[in-house]
């Protein structure tokens, strides 16, 4: 797949692609732990977006263990970047998680 040659060599837009590919299952076998690899690559590379997604999977616990810290660390790094679903998601992660501490 054209897609995971790019990611290999780098390319943070296809690793991110690969991230959505894989989380819904288009044109690939659904999978959250590639979705999840995928994702992260972009995610240290300084993506937003993969920070977004990546952090909505350890919000919700989709393929990886739920970590609302881990989560609210990748959606603040997002939303400093101008990701406009992590600046909308953040003070609603923050609510959640200051019921939780409670």
């Amino acid at each position: 797949m054209l897609y995971e040659q790019a990611a290999q060599q780098g390319d943070v837009y296809a690793m991110k692609h690969l991230g959505v590919m894989y989380f819904n299952g288009e044109g690939v076998g659904q999978s959250y732990e590639k979705a999840f690899k995928y994702y992260e690559q972009a995610a240290d590379l300084g993506d937003a977006q993969a920070q977004y997604k990546l952090g909505r999977m350890y919000a919700t616990g989709q393929g990886v263990l739920k970590n609302e810290t881990t989560a609210h660390a990748l959606w603040t790094l997002a939303a400093a970047q101008g990701d406009e679903e992590a600046i909308k998601m953040l003070p609603i992660l923050e609510k959640i998680m200051k019921k939780s501490y409670n």
